[in-house]
């Protein structure tokens, strides 16, 4: 096994005596982590180039499912049905205009996302991305052919490749809750394990977990290092200032992929929240005159990051339930006669999702995150658009 290299920090100039850790006093090193947090933080919250489509998607899945359930409803009233020129008006602004412009938008927001992560070395974030444009790509060619279907002359080949497109999107729907579901609870047994293990005491399996919920959302010091390395490896010929910056901008990108995977498996305000007080509760914990308040601070942090991890698998599981309900309802759409079955499927799954997508408007908890909850939650639902639109 290579040993450890310690990072040259003698490279660097004076000037640059609060990076220095083996130098630097506990309020200079605070004082970096801090900035370090704030930039960090700063990137996340204000991505480039993304506020707008998050918005426009926001608003287009609004109104697609808005639209969505309403045409579903005046199929299931008798005295309307699915043949009336109301709910073909209907089916034109949902599965037609609106998630086609939706949905040129949702690929648009993966290229962008996909860029970024490809950046600054996200794997999972490309992954994420890579699904998601996927998903645009499908639900543009399904609302291409129903909006076709819906405006021209009625022609069977036309029907058949929507019904293709719809298969396809609700299969890959599928998939991307069924692996939300995995991730989130992957993340959760991490942190159970550190709970409940019984070699530990009540205050050492705190600390551990808390070291956890650090590790993955700052860069440890083992990672810094290994970016000195890497950094004096490559440019060998840099100068201090050079090597610095490189330095710095690779520890922040570093900071942002770890942000963005605790985001996905709890919160964006949890995520911050755990980056800004770790520090502090694992100073407490460590010191000798440690008291019970100070335990059951640290116990609150890591409840709130167990609570919002199981909203976030009972999202992706709702999702999951919804989409499987609008597959089963394409299915015996296409294959079977069964009367309004399948439209009154098409209806719940509608409610349901547009119930997500308003959540965090009508709950007092997230009044100070709306606006972010709400377009993350039009984000992950852009796929399950091509469900429940489908008629």
């Amino acid at each position: 096994m290579v040993a450890a290299v310690k990072p040259n920090w003698e490279r660097f100039p004076a000037s640059q005596d609060q990076v220095r850790s083996k130098s630097a006093s506990g309020c200079a090193r605070l004082s970096l982590v801090e900035q370090t947090a704030q930039k960090t933080l700063s990137r996340v919250r204000h991505p480039a180039g993304t506020n707008l489509s998050s918005q426009t998607v926001t608003a287009l899945s609004l109104t697609d499912l808005s639209a969505c359930l309403s045409r579903h409803i005046l199929q299931l009233t008798p005295s309307i049905g699915p043949h009336h020129p109301v709910v073909n008006g209907l089916d034109c602004v949902s599965s037609g205009i609106g998630l086609l412009i939706g949905s040129a938008v949702t690929v648009g927001h993966g290229i962008a996302d996909l860029n970024k992560s490809q950046t600054i070395g996200d794997i999972e974030g490309v992954q994420r991305a890579g699904t998601q444009i996927a998903s645009g790509a499908v639900s543009t060619n399904a609302a291409a052919l129903s909006l076709a279907s819906a405006t021209t002359v009625s022609l069977y080949g036309l029907g058949v490749a929507a019904d293709i497109f719809w298969g396809v999107g609700s299969v890959l729907n599928l998939g991307i809750s069924g692996w939300g579901i995995y991730r989130a609870a992957r993340f959760r047994s991490r942190i159970d394990n550190y709970l409940d293990s019984k070699k530990l005491n009540e205050r050492e399996r705190i600390v551990k977990t808390l070291e956890f919920l650090k590790e993955k959302v700052t860069p440890t010091d083992k990672e810094k290092e290994a970016i000195v390395r890497e950094v004096e490896r490559l440019h060998p010929k840099w100068g201090p200032q050079e090597t610095l910056r490189e330095i710095k901008r690779k520890v922040l990108d570093l900071g942002e992929v770890k942000i963005r995977y605790f985001k996905r498996r709890t919160c964006q305000s949890t995520a911050e929240k755990v980056l800004l007080q770790v520090d502090k509760h694992l100073n407490r914990l460590r010191r000798p005159d440690c008291d019970l308040a100070h335990l059951a601070e640290a116990k609150k942090l890591i409840h709130e990051v167990k609570k919002q991890n199981e909203n976030k698998i009972l999202l992706s599981a709702v999702i999951l339930i919804t989409s499987l309900i609008s597959f089963t309802a394409l299915i015996i759409g296409t294959f079977f006669s069964l009367g309004i079955l399948p439209f009154a499927l098409y209806a719940i799954s509608s409610a349901i999702a547009l119930g997500i997508l308003l959540y965090p408007l009508i709950t007092d908890n997230l009044w100070k995150s709306q606006s972010a909850a709400i377009q993350s939650r039009a984000i992950a639902l852009a796929p399950l658009t091509i469900l429940t639109t489908n008629q």
